[in-house]
């Protein structure tokens, strides 16, 4: 089975058959089985979605989950409910440790995301901190949710670690034919596959559209809607001009016309300043995380109480493990 186990929704403004005929379009044109819905913090979207598309639609969460030293974990969870939504939102402000504890004993799959996002860059216990909260979970998200490429320290955490590697789009409505995803060989229902993952036997990928969508909206298209019901919004409440006139359907017009470059441009800046950033602090980030198992390695190599030659060839063991887990990950 593929599953696309990561997406944020923007579908408020969507009615419910076009929603319908978007998920439907997308799992035909990726050869997906089903679309897990997981915003922030809540499930509304995810419960609409399902009762449209019943046994193709996930219903799912992302928690900011606290941790340690003014840290927090993105944990994303599949195949929740509202008492459950309910339960893991009170249930995160107690701790990662104690949240991903609950998860386990209740057999839910579970994923980190959005690798060291909650860790202060300049926190002089960052690399501890991120250590410590992966031995919670089993499970990681390898994709950058804006390009869908793999994230190369995500990965090789994965392999140090002996993680699942996972992933999914990031966004129901993508610009761009390419989708991420998440496979189990041989598994033929969604309770089949949440086995496999607990398991850790799934991997991950991305798939092109096998043709052009006839029904997705862009992302430009949705924006567009947005501005023209902003637009029309002042004109009415605060300059007291009806859309509907002369003069106002000019003015919106006008404003459209000045707004839609712009705004094309501001989304792709946007877009690349938030990648370059993020790939930036992450090469750091993954840079220092080296330099910590490195240093710790070695501390406890040379601390067991073998002779100097055993002692050398463990080191050397242990070094060129490291490497060979963070080299060439993406």
């Amino acid at each position: 089975m593929k599953l696309d186990i990561h997406n944020h929704t923007i579908s408020q403004n969507l009615t419910t058959k076009k929603i319908r005929e978007i998920v439907l379009e997308i799992l035909h044109l990726h050869s997906l089985d089903a679309i897990a819905i997981t915003n922030l913090h809540s499930i509304q979207d995810a419960l609409r979605l399902y009762e449209q598309c019943p046994g193709q639609i996930i219903i799912g969460a992302e928690y900011k989950v606290g941790g340690e030293e003014a840290s927090s974990f993105q944990t994303v969870v599949l195949g929740i409910n509202p008492g459950l939504h309910e339960l893991l939102m009170q249930s995160r402000h107690r701790g990662i440790s104690y949240f991903t504890g609950m998860l386990k004993e209740k057999k839910l799959p579970y994923y980190l995301s959005h690798i060291g996002l909650g860790i202060p860059k300049d926190h002089a216990n960052a690399a501890k901190l991120l250590e410590d909260a992966l031995s919670l979970f089993d499970a990681i998200d390898v994709l950058d949710a804006v390009s869908l490429q793999k994230n190369s320290f995500a990965l090789g955490l994965a392999r140090y670690y002996g993680m699942a590697t996972i992933g999914g789009s990031g966004s129901l409505i993508m610009q761009g034919q390419k989708r991420g995803y998440t496979q189990a060989d041989g598994e033929y229902n969604i309770h089949e596959f949440f086995h496999s993952f607990l398991l850790k036997k799934v991997d991950v990928g991305t798939t092109s559209a096998s043709s052009e969508s006839k029904v997705l909206p862009s992302i430009w298209q949705i924006s567009q809607e947005f501005y023209q019901k902003e637009i029309k919004r002042i004109w009415q409440s605060e300059i007291g001009i009806s859309t509907q006139t002369t003069t106002g359907h000019l003015l919106q017009n006008a404003a459209q016309v000045l707004l839609s470059p712009a705004l094309d441009t501001t989304q792709q800046i946007f877009h690349l300043h938030h990648t370059k950033s993020l790939e930036k602090k992450m090469s750091s980030f993954q840079s220092c995380f080296i330099d910590y198992l490195k240093n710790k390695e070695t501390k406890r190599i040379f601390s067991l109480p073998v002779g100097v030659e055993k002692k050398k060839k463990l080191w050397l063991e242990s070094l060129s493990r490291i490497h060979e887990s963070f080299q060439n990950s993406g």
